[in-house]
C-alpha cells in the first residue's frame, strides 16, 4: 500500500461514516484513480502536498498523518483547512475526492437510495412524449442539407 493509499484510507475515516475494509478500499481505489486522471503538473503539485500534509503532522503528534487516530487527524486537517490559502484548498478538494469516492460505490447508493439511472430513463421518456415535434424538427434539421447553402 502506498502512502497515499494509507493516507486516503485513514482520511476516510475522519471524512466517511463508519465502513468496512472491501469498502475502504474501493474508496482508496477510486481517489486513485481520480489523481491518476489528473494533469501530469497538477498530479505533481499534488503528491507534494499529500506528502506536506503527511509530514506535517509529525511537529504536532509524533507521528504521521497516516498513523494518527480519528481524533488527532480531525485536529490536523482542522489545522490545514484553517491554514493558508493552498493548504486549505488542498485539504478540502482532497476531503471531496474522498467523499465523492465514498458515495460512488454500488453499495452506498443502493443503501441511500440514489438510482440516477432508472430516473434518467424516466425523464427521457417524458421529454420524448412531451417535446417530439421539437425533437423531429430539431432532427430533420441536422440531417438536412445545409441551411445557408439553400436560396
Amino acid at each position: 500500500m502506498t502512502l497515499r493509499d494509507r493516507l486516503v484510507a485513514n482520511l476516510s475515516r475522519v471524512y466517511c461514516p463508519p465502513m468496512e475494509q472491501p469498502l475502504r478500499d474501493a474508496v482508496v481505489a477510486h481517489v486513485a484513480e481520480s489523481i491518476a486522471l489528473l494533469p501530469l503538473l497538477q498530479k505533481a503539485g499534488f503528491f507534494a502536498a499529500l506528502n506536506a500534509f503527511e509530514t506535517s503532522a509529525i511537529p504536532f503528534h509524533g507521528k504521521t498523518a497516516s498513523k494518527l487516530d480519528v481524533d488527532s487527524l480531525d485536529k490536523h486537517i482542522g489545522r490545514w483547512a484553517h491554514g493558508l490559502m493552498p493548504q486549505a484548498q488542498f485539504i478540502r478538494a482532497l476531503g471531496g475526492l474522498i467523499k465523492f469516492g465514498y458515495y460512488e460505490q454500488p453499495e452506498v447508493k443502493a443503501q441511500i437510495g440514489y438510482t440516477p439511472e432508472q430516473w434518467i430513463e424516466k425523464v427521457k421518456k417524458e421529454r420524448e412524449e412531451n417535446y417530439k415535434k421539437e425533437i423531429y424538427i430539431a432532427h430533420s434539421d441536422i440531417v438536412s442539407a445545409d441551411r445557408l447553402t439553400r436560396r
